[in-house]
């Protein structure tokens, strides 16, 4: 088991969720605010799709509806 992995189930069992694998070889949408350390840091999760994990996390209280707010990220690069 991978230590992303690892990490999702405690993530999941701290707040009552149920696991979803997220691979390192596929995708998150983020937004590029995170990285400037805009908080809260939010999360949605979608089913999985194609090469997305169905994950999109932004910075701030609201993402935006613009298409180019979400950029995609693979789980691998998360931690960068």
């Amino acid at each position: 088991m991978t230590e992303i992995t690892k990490i999702q189930r405690l993530v999941c069992n701290e707040f009552n969720a149920d696991f979803v694998s997220s691979p390192e070889d596929m995708k998150v949408g983020i937004s590029r605010n995170v990285k400037q350390g805009v908080i809260p840091i939010n999360g949605l999760r979608h089913s999985p799709e194609g090469d997305t994990t169905g994950w999109y996390i932004w910075g701030g209280e609201e993402f935006s509806e613009e298409p180019d707010f979400f950029v995609p990220l693979h789980v691998a690069h998360l931690g960068e």
